[in-house]
């Protein structure tokens, strides 16, 4: 199962524009610029996020923890 990890240490993978569009367009739930990246990955990918940031459960995203 391919999944994006929030923590120290990131699961990345080359970001682009899309994904720089997309997090312009996410509402300011959450202030962090790595989480709203993260975010915007995780919804053009369809990839759930394992974080203990509950903050991200505002975001029409699947939260893993």
């Amino acid at each position: 199962m391919k999944l994006l990890l929030d923590a120290h240490t990131f699961l990345w993978w080359i970001t682009d524009n899309p994904y720089a569009l997309h997090v312009s367009k996410l509402p300011r739930h959450h202030r962090d610029p790595f989480d709203r990246l993260l975010i915007a990955q995780a919804q053009l990918e369809g990839l759930p996020v394992l974080s203990s940031d509950h903050q991200l459960a505002n975001y029409q995203v699947e939260v893993i923890w």
